[in-house]
């Protein structure tokens, strides 16, 4: 059961963070096209950075999530050093990991819009931390 809600858990975190992102159209600056009809806004359109997601920002994610896959079957039914994510039993509370995680890719996909290099860093250096955290789980 418990795997079951961890395997829905991740599933239903990696189709819905990526969804506002991918609806989210952005006006290059300078094109005309306002957006949602609003003539109020076509100043502002010309003054914000565009967001645009490019190939490091896919694949920053894809690293920050995997690690956070990898590391949280790896850390089931263990015990966990860490005690911010440590059940009452002693064992691995994947939910609270869960959250924290999805709270700072919420973060950086905010931190994206005026950073795209330090997020899509942060992302890459993040999932590598959760891949040898996981690669410790296992070996030890």
């Amino acid at each position: 059961m418990n795997k079951r809600i961890i395997s829905v858990v991740t599933l239903v975190t990696l189709l819905v963070l990526p969804v506002p992102s991918v609806a989210q159209q952005s006006a290059s600056p300078g094109d005309g096209t306002i957006a949602c009809g609003d003539r109020s806004r076509s100043a502002d359109l010309t003054s914000r950075p565009s967001q645009t997601y490019d190939t490091h920002f896919w694949s920053s994610s894809a690293a920050y999530w995997g690690g956070f896959t990898v590391d949280a079957l790896s850390s089931k039914g263990h015990a966990e050093a860490n005690p911010l994510f440590r059940s009452r039993s002693g064992t691995a509370n994947i939910g609270l990991n869960a959250a924290v995680t999805g709270g700072f890719y919420a973060f950086t996909v905010w931190l994206q819009r005026r950073h795209p290099k330090a997020a899509s860093a942060m992302r890459y250096g993040f999932g590598g931390i959760r891949f040898g955290v996981a690669i410790r789980n296992w070996t030890y």
